[in-house]
């Protein structure tokens, strides 16, 4: 138990708090600076169903914001670098909307960019909800779901 004395003088008002009270006020407290959460549940093929605070999201446009941002250390690898996609995706992010054959990179499947450009999909959720504050809730899906 900790004891704790409202003010230097006033040493007759004692306040106990156990550890466990303590651990539940910080939990709470946290909570306070995190802007939501940031659901995902990996589908069948590579897919990846993306929730920000309910409203669904693309992984493209999570890309895209951490390139921006200038966070590029989204691929598979050592300390997530990979010059060669790294500047192939800047490339197609500069060309905005029009985005090349594929379309916009912001609405691509989320399995282009693991299979195509070397990009780790977990790594870029987890740093995104890590920028913007979000807490990561992984769904898994049921195996039955696999099963068409």
């Amino acid at each position: 138990m900790i004891d704790y004395r409202g003010s230097v003088n006033d040493y007759k008002e004692t306040m106990k708090i156990t550890k466990r009270q303590l651990r539940r006020l910080i939990r709470e407290e946290l909570a306070l600076f995190r802007e939501g959460t940031l659901t995902f549940e990996p589908r069948p093929y590579g897919e990846i169903k993306i929730l920000v605070d309910g409203q669904e999201k693309y992984l493209g446009e999570l890309v895209a914001d951490l390139l921006d941002a200038g966070d590029d250390d989204i691929f598979y690898g050592p300390q997530g670098i990979n010059d060669e996609s790294l500047k192939t995706l800047l490339q197609y992010r500069a060309t905005g909307d029009s985005g090349g054959p594929q379309g916009s990179m912001l609405y691509w499947d989320s399995s282009v960019f693991g299979d195509n450009y070397n990009v780790d999909s977990e790594r870029v959720i987890r740093l995104w909800a890590r920028r913007h504050n979000h807490q990561v809730e992984e769904l898994e899906m049921e195996r039955d779901e696999w099963d068409y």
